[in-house]
Formats: C-alpha cells, structure tokens, sequence
C-alpha cells in the first residue's frame, strides 16, 4: 500500500510532459484591445513576450494602435526554463458604420444616378468613400398581343 501512495506522491510532482499552453490558443481584436491570457497549469519564472502590442508578465496583452499593419497576426509566447508556448491573435479594424447617399433615387430612363458610399471604421472614424454611377435602363415597351 505504501508503494502505490509513493507513486502517487510521485506522479503528481512530476510537470506534464506536454509542458503548458496558453489559453485562449488563438483569438481576435481590435487595436488597443486588452485581452487577458493564462496558462493551462502554473509554471514558475514565465517571461511573456509578443510579436507587436504589450504584454505584462501577468499575461495581459494590449493590441497595437491603428496603423498601416494592420490587420497582423501576433504571436504571443510565454517561455519557462522547461517550455514554451505560443498563441496568436489577429488584429483588424473595425467597420463602424456604412452611409449610402442618396438613400433613394429616381431616374428616368436611359438617366444615371450617382450613389456615394462612406465606410467609417475605429481606424478610420471620418471613413472611406466610394462612388458608384449607376444607368437606368431604357424605359419599357407595352407587347401588343
């Protein structure tokens, strides 16, 4: 009985063979998002680092500003004296609103009408236009019978 209690006692202070990871694996965010992210199991003496943005040696990782990166995919890595983990995260921006101008139109036939759309984002909060012309088609014909 001793002998299996010993293994135990054994078992159970030896680390996991697979080490240890970070949990999430992999997520998205905004820039100058925080995220907060953890190990599956303690380690001592972790040093956390990523690719771009910040990350404490509390695991807590705040995403890049707005730039002309984005989007990027960062790795994250935490490292102990006997392994190491990585993760990503993708960072984009954001659409925040789409504005289509005129909302309605009217057009004769064989006409044209010119639509402008503006695309606003967390990166780009006075936005982004597009402009479309559009031609009406000629007006209808009656088929007599």
């Amino acid at each position: 009985m001793k002998k299996v209690l010993l293994l135990a006692v054994v078992l159970a202070a030896c680390p996991s063979p697979s080490g240890f990871s970070i949990i999430p694996s992999a997520s998205a965010a905004v820039p100058d998002q925080v995220l907060k992210l953890a190990l599956s199991q303690a380690a001592p003496g972790v040093v956390w680092a990523a690719t771009a943005g910040t990350i404490t040696q509390a695991g807590v990782f705040t995403a890049p500003a707005c730039s002309a990166a984005l989007p990027q995919t960062i790795t994250i890595t935490a490292t102990s004296a006997a392994f190491s983990a990585t993760a990503t995260v993708a960072v984009a921006d954001q659409v925040t609103g789409i504005t289509v101008n005129p909302p309605t139109a009217s057009v004769a036939p064989l006409g044209t009408v010119t639509f402008t759309a503006t695309v606003r984002s967390l990166c780009n909060p006075t936005g982004t236009a597009s402009v479309l012309r559009v031609a009406a088609p000629p007006a209808a014909t009656k088929v007599k019978k």
